[in-house]
């Protein structure tokens, strides 16, 4: 998963952020994608499609298009009831899909700026409070000082000692 952390700069500055990835698959989270070879099976196991609804949004999805990382789904959405009957969803604002899976777009986000660097993978073992600034370590190594951190974590166990 990912710790996410930004460090604030001093004198007005960009704000660099620094992202810890704390697994082996790389970035996604929600959007992860799994290939399988030698068959070239790409699946996604969290977010399957997207809508946009925001004019913001629909700026970079209209980029995306253009580099092909997205396409339009015109098949059906839908849902399994108990039996195995297939129900379709009701239509909605056009859903796109990740033309090579999701993930590939959390690593265009990433390309496209210099404000984000990202350590993986990494298991940040130790947050401590000190001075009023965040200090990271993994298994005794520093990883940093930080004026706030965001845990993005779905496993309970990170916060038991």
């Amino acid at each position: 998963m990912v710790a996410a952390s930004w460090k604030g700069r001093v004198n007005g500055r960009e704000r660099k952020k620094k992202w810890y990835l704390m697994g082996m698959h790389g970035l996604g989270g929600r959007m992860g994608t799994r290939v399988i070879d030698p068959q070239q099976l790409i699946f996604d196991h969290a977010a399957q499609f997207f809508t946009v609804s925001d004019s913001r949004f629909s700026k970079l999805v209209d980029y995306w298009l253009e580099k092909g990382l997205v396409r339009e789904w015109q098949g059906l959405v839908g849902q399994l009831e108990l039996g195995g009957r297939f129900v379709p969803l009701p239509s909605s604002p056009p859903r796109f899909i990740g033309v090579n899976g999701m993930r590939p777009l959390a690593d265009s986000l990433l390309s496209e700026t210099s404000m984000v660097n990202v350590v993986r993978p990494c298991w940040i073992s130790k947050l401590e409070p000190f001075n009023g600034m965040w200090h990271l370590s993994e298994n005794g190594k520093p990883r940093g000082e930080f004026d706030a951190i965001v845990i993005a974590h779905n496993d309970c166990r990170l916060f038991t000692k």
